[in-house]
């Protein structure tokens, strides 16, 4: 595949990702990073919980991705 059409498919994707963005945010759907945060299971939700040197109990030391969230 040539430059022009790989460009122009991460061009489409950057374009689509702020439209997407925009519309979540009239939502008021925002992005919710609990790393380093007290866990909270009314946020989020955890697959396993175990404990880890130098961090308090209940810290999030993992987040595997950003979620989105609705802020009311």
């Amino acid at each position: 595949m040539c430059k022009c059409i790989c460009l122009f498919y991460v061009y489409a994707y950057v374009c689509v990702n702020q439209v997407f963005a925009k519309a979540l945010g009239e939502a008021k759907i925002t992005k919710f990073n609990p790393l380093g945060e007290k866990f909270d299971p009314e946020r989020a939700s955890a697959l396993f919980n175990l404990p880890a040197n130098g961090k308090e109990a209940g810290m999030v030391c993992v987040c595997e991705c950003v979620c989105e969230c609705v802020c009311v």
